[in-house]
């Protein structure tokens, strides 16, 4: 609940914000695609969304957070499990 002290404290933040929201000193630009996004490939079809993700270097995933590997371990066509999946593109 507002107190009536604390109206001409909002009515003033209200009205610098309208005044700093509406300033004429704003310039309208294009702004910068991030390096590679006009080369990305994008796969053919109807698509209702597109997220580019780019890193520098490749994202390392540790096993671990895949989830329960115990049958994974015990099966024995899997000789050895790796601590991490490093993901390059």
């Amino acid at each position: 609940m507002l107190r009536p002290k604390s109206l001409p404290l909002l009515a003033v933040a209200v009205a610098m914000l309208f005044m700093l929201g509406c300033s004429p000193t704003l310039a309208r630009v294009t702004p910068q695609m991030p390096p590679g996004f006009l080369e990305a490939q994008v796969p053919e079809g109807d698509l209702s969304a597109y997220l580019y993700v780019s890193q520098a270097s490749p994202v390392v995933i540790p096993t671990s957070l895949l989830g329960d590997l115990t049958a994974v371990v015990a099966d024995p066509r899997f000789t050895t499990l790796p601590e991490s999946v490093e993901i390059q593109r």
